[in-house]
Formats: C-alpha cells, sequence, structure tokens
C-alpha cells in the first residue's frame, strides 16, 4: 500500500502530516455520539435553517455555506485574519484559508450576488445545471447573540498541483534545497547563511504542472548591520522564468497568496519549460549579506 506521504507527491500535492500519523486510511479520535437535527422551511422568497445539536461535551458547531460574491456584512467589528481555519493536520478545515474573522450581536446580515452564465467565475467548484443570471442572497444570522463569523476561500479544484524542486545557491555551492507538491498548502521556506557569498541563484524545477503559480515570496537578505533587503530591489536576470504581466500580481492578474496569506514582494518562478530549471540570479556584491530569508 503507498503511503499518505507518497500518495501526495505522485500527486503533486502536500499536506502537512501529524506528528503521530495513525495508519493510512483509519478514522481516528471519534467524540461521543452526536444528536443533530435540522429543520428547512422553504418558500418561494427564503429558507429558514434551524438546527438542534446535543452531547455530553462542549464542542464547538460551525455553520458553513459555500456562497460567492461576498458584498458584506451589517455591524460587525473586525476580529483578525488568521491563514487557515484550523491548523490542525488531522482535520479537513486546514484547507478553508485566507480567513478573515468578525465578530456582531445578532441578528445579522451578510449579502452576496453570484453571477452564473458567460463570464461569470463558477470555476473549481463543480455547480453545474444553473440558469443564466444574478442570484442576490441575504444570510440572516438570528442565534447566538455573540457571533464569531468568517469569510474565507473555500478549497477548490483548479488544476494547481505540481511537483516542485526548488534550491539555493551561493557562488556555486548549494545551500538548500528541498521538494514539496506545490498546491492548496504548498510551501517551503528558506533561511541560510551568506557569509562572503557574492552571487545567488534561485532554481524551480516543475512536473505536472498545468497552471503557473510559483513565486519565491518574502525574500529577503540580511545584511551585517542587520539591514532587511527585498531581493526585488537588488539586481537580478532570470533565466527560464515565466514573468507576470504586472509587478505584485499573481500570473491571472490576481493577489500573491502563499497558504493562505497575502504577500505584496514577490518574484516570479514558474519555469517557462518544465524541461529545464528556471533560474533567478541575484547579484550581492558590495552590501555585505549574511543571510537570506525566503
Amino acid at each position: 500500500m503507498k503511503t499518505f506521504t507518497e500518495k501526495g507527491w505522485r500527486e503533486g500535492r502536500s499536506v502537512p502530516e501529524p506528528t503521530t500519523k495513525p495508519d493510512y486510511g483509519t478514522l481516528t479520535e471519534f467524540t461521543e455520539p452526536i444528536l443533530q437535527r435540522r429543520l428547512m422551511v422553504v418558500t418561494d422568497d427564503y429558507i429558514v435553517l434551524a438546527d438542534y445539536v446535543k452531547g455530553t461535551q462542549p464542542h464547538t458547531f460551525d455553520s458553513l455555506l459555500q456562497l460567492r460574491g461576498f458584498n458584506g456584512i451589517e455591524g460587525y467589528r473586525p476580529a483578525g485574519h488568521t491563514a487557515q481555519f484550523s491548523a490542525d493536520t488531522r482535520s479537513s478545515a486546514q484547507f478553508i484559508t485566507d480567513c478573515d474573522w468578525y465578530t456582531a450581536k445578532s441578528p445579522t446580515l451578510a449579502t452576496f450576488t453570484e453571477h452564473y452564465g458567460r463570464g461569470s467565475d463558477q470555476a473549481g467548484n463543480r455547480t453545474f445545471g444553473n440558469d443564466d443570471g444574478v442570484l442576490n442572497l441575504g444570510v440572516r444570522t438570528a442565534w447566538p447573540a455573540d457571533q464569531k463569523l468568517m469569510v474565507a476561500t473555500a478549497a477548490e479544484e483548479h488544476g494547481t498541483q505540481k511537483r516542485l524542486w526548488y534550491a539555493v545557491r551561493g557562488d556555486g555551492k548549494t545551500l538548500a534545497e528541498g521538494k514539496f507538491g506545490s498546491w492548496l498548502l504548498g510551501r517551503g521556506d528558506v533561511d541560510v547563511a551568506l557569509d562572503g557569498v557574492k552571487s545567488l541563484e534561485l532554481e524551480t524545477k516543475t512536473e505536472l504542472s498545468k497552471k503557473s503559480t510559483l513565486f519565491w515570496v518574502n525574500a529577503k537578505v540580511v545584511t551585517r548591520d542587520g539591514k532587511e533587503i527585498p531581493l526585488s530591489q537588488l539586481p537580478t536576470k532570470a533565466a527560464n522564468v515565466l514573468p507576470t504581466k504586472s509587478a505584485g500580481q499573481d500570473y491571472f492578474g490576481g493577489p500573491i497568496k502563499v497558504q493562505g496569506e497575502r504577500y505584496h514582494d514577490a518574484i516570479a518562478a514558474e519555469p517557462a519549460n518544465d524541461a529545464k530549471p528556471g533560474i533567478i540570479s541575484v547579484y550581492l556584491s558590495g552590501i555585505d549579506a549574511v543571510r537570506l530569508k525566503a
């Protein structure tokens, strides 16, 4: 039987694994039986949902609605941002990313405008059979009195998975290297010493790539006096790297996000030709660099 790690690499996907791993395919840590009942009242203009849940231990009950076209929430207070709904590697909540949190007093009203048909953005959610047009939705939450609300990115299939190998070289010497499935949660961290290094090479190589998604983000060199200089502000040269149309945007003209966090400082890293690696050369002469972080 293939391991979970082997399966993920074969598919070009990386999923963090718990320290103590259960056998692949087994279910773990059942709670006590939970009684749940849902009442739905359906009319021509609205639907009423009422949920009843009961257990012997304290639990958090999350009501998730997968809607598009978020317009806003009435009477909310911002309560922060998290990269993931949950960082628990055993939970499917880890795949809900870029989470904005709010608090509010009931009743609350969140509004959405969904578009269907030619030119609308319904990619990735496998929605079929809807009539073309606009669907305006208002979600009113009456209970509990003190509400904690989240607006986030749902886990959808967009064909972004790929196998990625990366390497950092200083004056021809390998300083760091690794590989992972560059997908929804694909991320690699680099922190290496640069004492005496005059030139850097940042290398990316891919397999199974269907869409351009790779960036070196938040990459900076630290000088001996403690100053941090973004790599994007240093002299660089790209070889076999597909450029983006606009600085600070991804290959599709949107924000650059890695594992649910947005980055404004980024260097494109998608190989233009998968048959050979993409190389970013960075020249460090005269700045007395001692460390690279990315």
